[in-house]
């Protein structure tokens, strides 16, 4: 782990801000506005961040873009949209159980006013940029974010189709299947939202448009708690945390 001395998580805004949050503190850093190349207007997504730093966004324009977390400085990359459907997509790093390599997996989410379920669960190879399909997730999901752990596990978050409420699931990487469910208050069906593993917490980014505050919280898994802890006055679309981070 190259980073493992002062690992933070990252977080993208809708208007192309990219910060850095420290949860010890709950301290937000802004680092600085993405200017990526030939993005054809499209938005930040989702995002996810390597053991190095690294961080990629899907744009909403399907478009995958790298992003240095330290200079905000943003390139594109050879990645095609639209491979098996997928046009934009929730995403994370989940470190691999048989080496000592980690693996971007994602999970389509096209925006719909309905929240359609998600066609499944992906996986991005770097640095060819091919998307293999996995699976349908099992039961389904509807507009899942990913975020993943150094002990190889997967999990995904999205709030409920209707009322309000929110669920952390455990993804299994080889199928798809839901192998655990966290079911979490915060959340409304037109929130934005995000969300990183850090300390042994999920770290849950959370935005009403009507009013561009971010609630951010925190859910143990051990002990099942939830807790507001900080809130960001802008709206959060996404957020990384490498495998490298404190389980």
């Amino acid at each position: 782990c190259p980073d493992a001395g002062d690992t933070l998580i990252y977080v993208l805004t809708e208007n192309n801000t990219l910060l850095s949050f420290y949860p010890p503190t709950l301290n937000f850093t802004t680092i600085g506005g993405l200017a990526c190349p030939d993005n054809g207007g499209g938005t930040p997504f989702s995002m996810a961040v390597d053991r190095r730093g690294i961080g990629y966004s899907v744009f909403t324009d399907g478009n995958l873009f790298r992003v240095d977390t330290a200079s905000a400085a943003c390139e594109g990359t050879t990645y095609v949209p639209g491979q098996h459907g997928f046009t934009t997509f929730g995403m994370g790093f989940v470190a691999n159980t048989g080496d000592a390599g980690e693996t971007l997996f994602v999970a389509e989410d096209t925006y719909s006013a309905g929240k359609a379920p998600s066609q499944g669960l992906g996986s991005i190879a770097i640095p060819t940029y091919a998307l293999s399909f996995v699976g349908p997730f099992t039961p389904t999901i509807p507009g899942p974010e990913l975020t993943g752990t150094a002990d190889g596990r997967l999990f995904a978050f999205y709030t409920s189709a209707s009322g309000t409420g929110s669920h952390i699931v455990q993804v299994d990487k080889a199928t798809g299947n839901s192998l655990a469910d966290y079911p979490l208050q915060v959340g409304t069906p037109q929130d934005a939202y995000a969300f990183g593993f850090w300390g042994g917490e999920f770290w849950i980014f959370t935005a009403a448009n009507l009013n561009g505050i971010t609630q951010v919280t925190r859910f143990n898994p051990i002990t099942l708690s939830e807790t507001a802890a900080t809130t960001y006055q802008g709206v959060i679309v996404g957020a990384g945390v490498s495998t490298c981070a404190p389980q």
